[in-house]
């Protein structure tokens, strides 16, 4: 089920073909008008896609709550709130110290923990690890 989660949250703009404007619109904007609106739109979305019911009502729930940060209830809530705040803290260009401050009240999987480490907390490296010998 949460890859069912990841792809409404990631493949909003891809689906073009099926969505008015207006619902890719929604996508975007700050955090409490996404989960506003959200709900209709993932439950239209998944619905076309022929998608259960349960995985409908579970995606449309978490994604329409992915940014109130208590009473996180299931892996792929956690999952959605960690990869939310990682897009987040990118485009934000947050501080050291915020960055730091989420990784001690919001971080929980060992996979969302690595990221952010190497995403932000890593030293800074002068050439990608691809290509040192």
């Amino acid at each position: 089920m949460p890859s069912s989660i990841i792809s409404v949250t990631t493949s909003c703009a891809t689906s073009t073909k099926r969505f008015s404007a207006g619902d890719m619109m929604s996508c975007s904007g700050s955090g409490k008008f996404q989960e506003k609106v959200s709900d209709p739109l993932v439950r239209k979305m998944l619905g076309s896609l022929g998608f259960e019911p349960a995985v409908i009502e579970r995606a449309a729930y978490v994604v329409s709550h992915h940014h109130t940060y208590t009473d996180i209830d299931g892996i792929d809530y956690q999952i959605l709130v960690e990869a939310d705040f990682l897009v987040n803290l990118f485009e934000e260009d947050e501080p050291r110290s915020a960055v730091e401050s989420v990784a001690q009240k919001i971080f929980k999987t060992e996979t969302g923990r690595k990221l952010l480490e190497q995403m932000f907390l890593a030293p800074q490296q002068t050439e990608p690890k691809a290509v040192r010998r």
